[in-house]
C-alpha cells in the first residue's frame, strides 16, 4: 500500500490512517482505533507498482484469500515502451512461459498506444514485467485497477475505505437503531498501493489506494 512509485515504497499499513479515509466511503462503518491494529496486506503488489490493495485483520480472511488467490481474477493497466513483437498480443495472452512453466491464458488488450489492459489469475511478483519483456516491450509503470469484484474506481492515491459484501452489515453500526439487531461481521476496503471478502471482528476488510 506504500506511496505512489515516485515517492517511494512504505509498509501498506501506514497509509492507513485516520485523516486518510476517503472522503467518498459510503460503508456507513465508524471508525475506531482498533480497525487499525495489526493489519496484514493481501495479495501485495510489487514495491515499484501502485494501485487497489486490501487489508485485513481477520486470520480466516488471510487464510481463504491466499488459497484462492489463483483463482481470483485480478485486472492491471502496465504502461509500457518499445515495439511488441509480431503476434506479440496473442503471446502475452496465451504462450508464453515463467519461472519455467507455461502461463495459463489471460486477457490482454491495448488501452491506449502505450498502456497494455490484462485480466489475469494467479499472476506473480515480477511476472507482467517479465511477460512484456518477452515481447520485446519496456514496463514505465505497473497500477492494479480490481481484484476479484472489487474495483479501485475513483479513490485518490493514498486514500483507504472500509470494504463490505453486498450482503454484510455494519459491524460498528453509526449510529446503533435503539432496537437494532446485533450487529453481524463485515468487511472494510483497504487503502491504495493501492484496497474485499472480509468478516472481521472490527471490520475485516480494508481497501486502499497505494
Amino acid at each position: 500500500m506504500a506511496g505512489s512509485r515516485w515517492t517511494g515504497p512504505k509498509p501498506a499499513a501506514a497509509l492507513v490512517r485516520p485523516d486518510s479515509r476517503w472522503s467518498g466511503d459510503a460503508s456507513g462503518v465508524c471508525l475506531l482505533q482498533r480497525h487499525f491494529h495489526r493489519l496484514t496486506p493481501l495479495m501485495p503488489l510489487d514495491a515499484d507498482a501502485s494501485g487497489l490493495m486490501v487489508l485485513t485483520q481477520d486470520g480466516r480472511v488471510w487464510r481463504r484469500l491466499s488459497e484462492d488467490r489463483d483463482d481470483i481474477e485480478q485486472e492491471f493497466v502496465v504502461e509500457v515502451d518499445g515495439e511488441i513483437a509480431p503476434y506479440g498480443l496473442q503471446r502475452l495472452s496465451h504462450g508464453l512461459s515463467y519461472g519455467g512453466r507455461a502461463l495459463p491464458p489471460c486477457k490482454v488488450s491495448w488501452q491506449s498506444e502505450i498502456r497494455l489492459r490484462f485480466a489475469i489469475k494467479g499472476v506473480q511478483g515480477g511476472q507482467l514485467r517479465d511477460m512484456c519483456a518477452q515481447v520485446g516491450l519496456d514496463v514505465v509503470a505497473i497500477r492494479r485497477l480490481r481484484i476479484g469484484r472489487v474495483a479501485l474506481a475513483k479513490m485518490p492515491e493514498g486514500a483507504w475505505r472500509y470494504l463490505r459484501p453486498p450482503s454484510a452489515r455494519c459491524a460498528t453500526p453509526c449510529p446503533p437503531a435503539p432496537d437494532a439487531p446485533l450487529p453481524g461481521r463485515n468487511l472494510p476496503a483497504a487503502p491504495t498501493r493501492s484496497a474485499r471478502w472480509c468478516r472481521t471482528r472490527p471490520p475485516g476488510g480494508l481497501r486502499c489506494r497505494r
